[in-house]
This record gives C-alpha cells, structure tokens and sequence, in this order.
C-alpha cells in the first residue's frame, strides 16, 4: 500500500476551483519514494515497518508545462443562448449550430465538439464563447 503526501511547496501552488459538488485542481510533480526529514518523526513511530505503508511525496516540477484541460460539458443548446445573448445568430441546422455564415459547430460525442468553417475571427470568437463554457486547467 502506498501513501501520497503533497509537498508544502505543491500545495502552496495549486489552485482548486470548484465544480458541481467537488474542489478540482490540476498538480503536475515528481514522486520521491521515502520519507522527506519532515516526516522522519512519523516513520519513526510506525512500530512495525512491514505494516507501514510506504510514503510517497510528491514535489513541484521546474517548468511543468501541460496542454490544456477543460472539464464540463457542452450543450449546443446553452451554447445558442450564450451565442445570443452576445449577439450572435445561431441556429441549429440538421442536428449542428450553425453560427454565421462560416462556421457549424458540431457535438459528436459527449466530451468531442468540432469547429468546421473558415478561419476567420467569427471561427475564432465562437470557439473562445465556446471555451468559456468550460473550466480550464
């Protein structure tokens, strides 16, 4: 059995956002097996080491650079209102939104949604509105 404890230096860098019911954050960092000195004190009490857990510690990465994550779920329905409400038109044209003259915007599975259109800035307005429907990590 495995024990993973955050380092003080990664938890005071994370950033939680809450979604739904649940606090959510993204940490990107490297696991050290053993325990750091500020836990010698505990390892020391585990009577019998065999029992114990080994103790996992996971560090902040230099650098750690991670594609984008955006977590939600987008309706094509919420997305027409969005659109007009920003003064969009939108309409759903055979089972698409169509949103201008250029661009539909298409749900094929329940996490996948394409852009098909011309790379304008109406292509990339829509997509940011799009974006913005989610929580990105």
């Amino acid at each position: 059995m495995y024990r993973l404890r955050l380092a003080d230096a990664l938890m005071r860098e994370t950033r939680f956002t809450r979604i739904g019911g649940a606090d959510v954050a993204r940490v990107d960092g490297r696991v050290r097996v053993g325990a750091s000195e500020q836990d010698g004190a505990e390892q020391q009490d585990a009577t019998d080491a065999a029992a114990a857990p080994t103790m996992l510690t996971l560090e902040p990465m230099e650098h750690a650079d991670h594609p984008a994550v955006f977590l939600g779920e987008l309706r094509l329905g919420d997305l027409k209102q969005r659109l007009e409400r920003a003064g969009r038109h939108a309409q759903f044209d055979a089972g698409s939104l169509r949103a201008g003259p250029l661009v539909r915007i298409t749900k094929t599975a329940p996490q996948q949604v394409v852009f098909e259109g011309a790379l304008s800035d109406d292509y990339y307005a829509l997509r940011e509105e799009a974006y913005a429907s989610f929580v990105q990590l």
